[in-house]
């Protein structure tokens, strides 16, 4: 399989749904791995910003009833940190499979430098600090999240503590009508005070 972004050849695992190009450093979808890993109901409707690592053009989806962007290439997710946490925090806590100890993160990972789509700026790399090892790409001023596909169900999968509390904060609000992006940070802040309320 070949990079999508540069055509180089995909070389290195990054845990069992993500390929990176050792190359240009971008994440791929693994080849043969299911599209619905992280049950996004994707909307596709076109966004108007690109996705921060293969540049296709972001649509809109759900997660959970929560807005998200999606990218239908690389099969990322754009979500607001609010949403994230608590996304995270609800699919943990109503988990009942096997739990999976997850990978330790490739140091590419590290390496690899998104730009927000919201704000242009450069997204800061860490470890999520919750249950789990995944490493996401986050924007303070915008407070948008970025995280590869798998991460999500990598989350949700692994060993840890399971807040029961967090199946009590179920949201009643429907999904929010999907729109065209002006500013992809305040859209999913706006979407979040709705989800979240």
């Amino acid at each position: 399989m070949n990079c999508q972004n540069c055509a180089a050849p995909l070389t290195m695992s990054v845990g069992p749904a993500r390929m990176i190009c050792s190359f240009c450093q971008t994440v791929h979808a693994a080849p043969g791995i299911e599209i619905d890993l992280d049950r996004v109901q994707v909307t596709s409707e076109p966004q108007g910003v690109n996705c921060p690592a293969c540049s296709s053009e972001l649509v809109s989806g759900h997660v959970d009833k929560a807005p998200v962007c999606v990218c239908p290439e690389c099969r990322g997710l754009l979500l607001e940190g609010a949403i994230f946490r608590q996304v995270v925090e609800q699919r943990r806590a109503s988990y009942l499979g096997v739990e999976v100890p997850a990978p330790q993160p490739h140091a590419a990972e590290f390496e690899r430098r998104l730009t927000c789509p919201g704000c242009q700026s450069l997204m800061e790399v860490h470890p999520y600090y919750g249950a789990g090892r995944a490493v996401i790409d986050s924007c303070a001023g915008c407070r948008l999240v970025w995280i590869d596909h798998g991460e999500l169900a990598g989350l949700e999968r692994s060993p840890g503590r399971r807040s029961e509390s967090a199946l009590l904060e179920t949201s009643e609000a429907d999904s929010v009508p999907s729109r065209k992006v002006s500013g992809v940070g305040q859209l999913l802040s706006i979407a979040a005070q709705m989800f979240m309320t």
